[in-house]
Parts: C-alpha cells; sequence; structure tokens
C-alpha cells in the first residue's frame, strides 16, 4: 500500500479519495522534522509552500512523487528532484478562469474606485466625489499583460468584449493563440512603454524576481495602473511604494505579496489608491472542487502507470 504524506490541514476529502484507491494517508504540519519522521518511508507527498531542498530529498529516501496543491513550485529545486529520481507535478488548471476572472474584478475595481466609494458611502454617508479619480473608459485605453499562460488567455477572452487594446510580452508567446484572441505581442520594454495598465501573469523563478523594479517602473507611463494576481515576488515592494509615493503609478490592486501576511508596520496597507486581497484570485467553489481532484490524480495516475498531465520533470 503506497504512502502518502499530505504536508497540510487535514482534508477528508482527499484523504477518503486515496484512501478509495488502496493509499495510507498521513497529514503533518509545515516542519522539517515533522515531514522527514512521518515521510522516511513515504512514497508520495501533498504540499503547497514546503521547501524541498537537496538536503531534504537527502532525507526522503522511499519519495517517488510530490504533488503540489496549486501552481507554483517556486519552493522546489526541481534539479535536485530530478537527482533524486523524484517526479514533480503542480495542479495547472484548477483556478485559471477563477484567478483572470479576479484579475479583471481588480482591474474595474481599480478603474472605477470602488472600495473609496464604498468605504466613503459606509463609513461616513460622504457621497461627494471630489477626492476621488475619474474612472476611464476601457475602450480609450491599453492593457498589457506580461505572461501570456492560461491565466493570461482567459484575462483576453473576458476583455474582450470591453474593446480594450491588450499588448503580451512573453518570451514563449503562442503566436497563432495571439492572433485568435486579437492581441499583439510586443517586446518588455515596448509593453511597459505603451500600456495605461500592466497586469503580472508571470511565474516566479530567478529571471523574473523582481521584474518590476525601479528601472522598468521608470519605463512605464506616467499614472500607470499595475495587477498583480501571480507572484509577489514579481515586483520590488520598495520600488512600487515610491512610485505610489511619487505618482509614477498611479494606483495598483494587488492579491500576492513578498510577505504574507504583511507585517503591522508594511506601508502599502496605507494607500487608498492600493486594492488588497489576501492571496484569494484563484478561490472559487469550484477551483476548491477542481484542485482536490487534480492534486489527487497526479499521485493515482502515477502509480497506475498513466500519463501525468501536471508532470514538470523527467518526461
Amino acid at each position: 500500500m503506497p504512502k502518502v504524506l499530505s504536508i497540510t490541514p487535514p482534508n477528508p476529502i482527499r484523504q477518503r479519495m486515496l484512501e478509495n484507491k488502496g493509499f495510507e494517508v498521513v497529514f503533518c504540519e509545515k516542519n522539517e522534522e515533522d515531514i522527514v519522521r512521518l515521510g522516511a518511508d513515504a512514497d508520495a507527498m501533498i504540499f503547497t509552500s514546503t521547501r524541498f531542498t537537496n538536503e531534504l530529498f537527502d532525507k526522503l529516501p522511499s519519495l517517488k512523487i510530490i504533488s503540489r496543491s496549486g501552481i507554483g513550485i517556486d519552493t522546489v529545486d526541481i534539479d535536485a528532484a530530478t537527482a533524486h529520481g523524484v517526479v514533480v507535478c503542480n495542479c495547472a488548471g484548477y483556478g485559471t478562469y477563477d484567478v483572470a476572472q479576479h484579475t479583471v474584478a481588480l482591474m474595474l475595481s481599480l478603474i472605477h474606485s470602488i472600495p473609496r466609494y464604498d468605504s466613503a458611502v459606509k463609513e461616513r454617508n460622504d457621497w461627494s466625489s471630489a477626492d476621488v479619480p475619474m474612472a476611464t473608459r476601457l475602450s480609450d485605453r491599453t492593457l498589457g499583460i506580461i505572461g501570456f499562460g492560461r491565466i493570461s488567455r482567459w484575462i483576453c477572452s473576458m476583455l474582450r468584449g470591453f474593446g480594450i487594446s491588450i499588448l503580451v510580452y512573453d518570451p514563449y508567446a503562442d503566436l497563432d493563440v495571439a492572433r485568435e484572441l486579437g492581441v499583439t505581442p510586443v517586446s518588455l520594454d515596448a509593453l511597459l512603454g505603451e500600456s495605461d495598465i500592466i497586469s503580472v501573469n508571470a511565474p516566479l523563478n530567478a529571471s523574473t524576481h523582481h521584474m518590476i523594479n525601479a528601472q522598468s517602473i521608470e519605463k512605464m507611463r506616467d499614472g500607470v495602473l499595475i495587477v498583480n494576481t501571480s507572484r509577489g515576488g514579481l515586483i520590488d515592494t520598495e520600488a512600487l511604494i515610491s512610485a505610489l509615493e511619487s505618482g509614477k503609478v498611479k494606483g495598483a490592486a494587488l492579491d500576492v505579496f513578498e510577505n504574507e501576511p504583511f507585517d503591522d508596520n508594511c506601508r502599502l496597507r496605507s494607500f487608498r489608491n492600493v486594492i488588497t486581497t489576501p492571496h484569494v484570485a484563484w478561490r472559487s467553489t469550484e477551483a476548491v472542487r477542481d484542485l482536490n481532484i487534480e492534486v489527487i490524480e497526479n499521485i493515482t495516475d502515477f502509480f497506475e502507470g498513466k500519463p501525468l498531465k501536471n508532470q514538470l520533470n523527467m518526461k
């Protein structure tokens, strides 16, 4: 009977799905001591933010596959996993529509200053709009999307009816899909310089860390709006704060941050032109259902010898 260690809070649905397939399931906290103690004989692991290093793989001799309960795998040393013969899978499809929908919602909330109006009416019964920026028509604006994966493609599809011009930057962009969606692939510098709104939808890795920084912000249009529903580390927080203070960046809508949760003195909390949500862009009833299915299928398909749709190494 293969053993699965789930480095997550107990999840009865996943436990039942795995046990029905003949697996032993054990849950544990996200500390290395427990992972090694309970997982030394584990054949598979489910995780969210556990840092899998070469040293940790050394201590898990029975491990054959890890399945991330999510998309990003920036906490996993892929080369080390491959060297130890461990297959790495993520869940690439479960929440792409939902993140795109949340991105569009943030964008519209930012453009229309919805949180500011809402708090003014509820907290002060203030119906004045004198100190709130006027909204703008999307049909008169250009959106730049950094990254052109599944989420970005859903964003493009959702915004087609608004008549907004869309630029995309992705070294691996599928040009046929870009043409089908009516968007224009451009260089990163062109996107930065020509976009009124920039949505960051790239994976986080060594080459993309802090890709939005003081230098890239300087290339942007004055008064640009920035939306990030991907990974907090893509944006240099201090550079963004400086740009918000100077007015170079007119506003931002963020679901992800370099430090989650915030430090008590995080300055992002003080800006009225910054909308924040607590890393919940993916969270919908349908996404939770699909995530449970997808994270389990990675493991069951592996042990049943079926092709893995989310395999990231050792293909």
